[in-house]
């Protein structure tokens, strides 16, 4: 016998539990299994026509040892055949460990990412770092929503990152593992889809009234006053004017194509008559460059305005306003011309309508024809 106590009467479980030895891994650290062998109910009682009558105890300590031996040898032989067809199974390996994070990332970086935008190639290079230090040695069948969770989170401690930004850092994440499910064939689910986003707030829709445009403009010279008023009256994004070629211009049909917009979908408006002067203008001063804005400093290059631009910002006393709310002031005065939604948002080139909603509350006048016919039913009642 070994010198471990063999049989456990345990009580709290109502069992008679046997300490198999026999069955004990190689690790000598660790304890040998324990398995029920019976109830103690069953145990002590011996079950006759009449029901639960005699007490085993009565028949002495050699009938009780037979019966522990008994049903030792029985959970023995059981758990033994089950150790042995588990280890003639061959184990098989699906995709999911056979990959790791860091193969996952660098695959869809070299295989998907330079499918969009140059924003998004930049922002996605970065924001899939992090991912790749936290979990790059991971397999994808070890990778668990709770713990992509808690490192977004971590992500955020400190406050130093807003809800949005860590929404992004997620979904970033997310369409790595999504290109694993549906182009690589890696894993047949996303974990990231399991995890809800952070709620975010509203969109900041910051314009500018008429006086605050006067000011800015005024403090506006030169090239940047071009940049400037092309943003307003196109919408278009900041790098969208400040790298904005020659050739994207089609002077013949009047208008002008975005080729490299956010969502790696080229974009084209039809110019007005001022940006058509703007333009004319500009084609004047390029002095034959591949670019409307061409940089004074490096050649063949895009201008940058970030200086220039917060100095205009400063002196013409315009406050809490980024370049970006030029593009905000050029939805929201469309908004208020009385253009519907899906117009703004083929202009501003936005993929999901949802993100124009934004400017809705600047034109209520849609509005008053469904209140005037409410007025009239319920009057009518």
């Amino acid at each position: 016998m070994p010198k471990t106590k063999r049989f456990i009467e345990d009580e709290k479980r109502g069992m008679l539990r046997g300490r198999f030895t026999e069955l004990q891994s190689e690790d000598i650290f660790k304890r040998p299994p324990v398995y029920n062998l019976c109830t103690l109910d069953h145990y002590y009682s011996r079950i006759t026509k009449g029901g639960k009558k005699v007490k085993r105890e009565k028949e002495g300590k050699n009938g009780q040892d037979e019966l522990k031996l008994i049903l030792y040898t029985k959970v023995l032989e059981k758990k033994k055949k089950l150790k042995n067809r588990v280890k003639k199974e061959p184990v098989v390996l699906t995709e999911a460990d056979k990959h790791t994070v860091a193969e996952a990332i660098d695959k869809y970086i070299l295989q998907r990412l330079p499918n969009r935008s140059k924003s998004s190639q930049e922002n996605y290079s970065y924001q899939l770092q992090y991912w790749k230090e936290k979990f790059g040695d991971t397999k994808l069948s070890e990778l668990i929503p709770i713990d992509i969770q808690n490192a977004r989170d971590e992500l955020g401690e400190g406050g130093e990152r807003s809800n949005a930004t860590l929404n992004r850092y997620l979904a970033a994440f997310s369409t790595v593992l999504g290109s694993c499910r549906k182009h690589f064939h890696w894993i047949e689910t996303n974990p990231c889809s399991k995890i809800e986003c952070l709620e975010e707030p509203d969109g900041r829709v910051r314009f500018l009234n008429p006086a605050e445009k006067k000011k800015l403009l005024g403090n506006c010279t030169g090239d940047l006053k071009d940049a400037v008023e092309l943003s307003l009256y196109t919408g278009a994004r900041k790098n969208e004017i400040w790298k904005l070629r020659w050739d994207s211009i089609n002077w013949k049909k009047d208008f002008i194509t975005f080729w490299e917009t956010k969502n790696g979908k080229p974009r084209s408006l039809q110019m007005s008559e001022t940006v058509r002067e703007i333009l004319q203008g500009r084609k004047k001063k390029t002095n034959g460059s591949n670019w409307v804005f061409p940089s004074e400093v490096v050649k063949d290059k895009p201008r940058k305005f970030e200086k220039s631009w917060r100095r205009a910002l400063r002196e013409s006393g315009v406050e809490s306003f980024v370049y970006h709310d030029l593009r905000h002031t050029a939805a929201s005065y469309l908004v208020m011309a009385g253009q519907t939604l899906r117009t703004v948002a083929d202009i501003l080139g936005h993929e999901d309508i949802s993100q124009t909603f934004k400017y809705a509350h600047l034109s209520p006048a849609h509005l008053a024809g469904a209140m005037e016919a409410l007025d009239k039913e319920l009057s009518s009642m």
